[in-house]
């Protein structure tokens, strides 16, 4: 057998194919490198400058402007933990002094000038601060027990309780509701009410029994039913669920029979003048015909006008019945009356 060699199959050794790959110092083109500083032949001893490789400056400027963008639109703020519930320090302002003047219709105004010291800025943080106070003064100041519940009824409405207030104020307990007694918007759309006759209310239930904008609840304490035109509507069915959830606490016996409208409104209108002379009959005690509070006659104005104050611009300006089609043509936006 011959001897083994180290040449190809072709006829050239490994070594021989890899030392021709490399570029030969005898070469015109060659760049040999010198020991100084690795610099080509030539500069030996004056060491050449080194650029600075221009894709690393374009790096460094995009990430730049990248961390800058972050920080300008608050990206990763995200991963922040949120603060705890609650902004407004003790004592209210954040520690500042306030800007504004608060009127009794609602209005907030900047104080002009600002008083010195203090810082304007807008209102909605001293409105978020406010609430935020009111909301937990009135939390902390509702009612504990059923006799201090009586007490404050009493003083804000005038009147006792109704029947059944015991229970109720045992079943706010029970399910833990914060709110015992805040009701004053409540009252104020029911005490009208209480100055008609029962036997107004069940005439009108009767006349409403059957219509096809209405629906009609039967409650008890074993059970709620449900009926009418508008039976399968929403508004209804939420209605049954709610009264479900206290029925068990009825007492022995009860039963009432509810026609409610499916409209988001009510189909009379109480103007302000007759809301007023309700009150003062609710608040003697007393009761009156449905003829003493209602005059349909006694304003020309229809709709929702109707509910205006008779002094009002809406019930007193000529042409109160009709409405105006463009306001910007009608009059100058500085002295629209609207």
């Amino acid at each position: 057998m011959p001897p083994r060699t180290s040449r190809s199959p072709y006829g050239v050794s490994p070594k021989q194919k890899w030392a021709s790959r490399q570029p030969s110092i005898s070469q015109s083109n060659s760049f040999p490198l010198s020991s100084v500083g690795m610099l080509p032949h030539g500069g030996v001893g004056v060491p050449r400058p080194i650029r600075r490789p221009k894709k690393i400056l374009y790096l460094l400027v995009i990430f730049f402007l990248l961390y800058w963008f972050g920080i300008r639109h608050g990206l990763g703020i995200e991963r922040i933990p949120p603060p705890p519930l609650g902004f407004a320090v003790n004592g209210g302002r954040r520690g500042r002094r306030s800007a504004l003047a608060w009127g009794d219709k609602g209005m907030a105004t900047l104080t002009n000038p600002v008083p010195p010291g203090t810082k304007a800025e807008h209102p909605i943080y001293e409105l978020m601060e406010r609430a935020e106070t009111r909301w937990t003064n009135m939390l902390a100041s509702q009612s504990t027990t059923l006799q201090a519940a009586v007490a404050e009824y009493k003083k804000r409405y005038h009147m006792s309780p109704p029947t059944g207030f015991d229970v109720w104020f045992a079943f706010c307990q029970k399910h833990g509701i914060k709110i015992v007694d805040e009701y004053d918007q409540l009252m104020k759309d029911l005490l009208p009410h209480h100055a008609l006759q029962p036997a107004t209310f069940l005439a009108r239930s009767k006349a409403l029994d059957g219509q096809s904008f209405t629906y009609t609840l039967d409650i008890g304490k074993d059970r709620v039913d449900l009926t009418g035109e508008r039976a399968n509507s929403a508004r209804p069915k939420h209605l049954k669920n709610l009264i479900g959830g206290f029925k068990d606490d009825l007492p022995e016996g009860f039963y009432l029979r509810v026609t409610g409208s499916d409209h988001d409104t009510g189909s009379v209108v109480l103007g302000k003048d007759q809301r007023q002379r309700a009150m003062e009959l609710v608040q003697k005690g007393e009761q009156a015909e449905l003829k003493e509070l209602e005059n349909p006659n006694r304003t020309p104005a229809w709709g929702w006008f109707k509910a205006c104050p008779l002094d009002s611009p809406a019930n007193i300006r000529p042409g109160a019945e009709n409405a105006t089609e463009d306001v910007l043509r009608k009059s100058p936006f500085e002295m629209s009356p609207y």
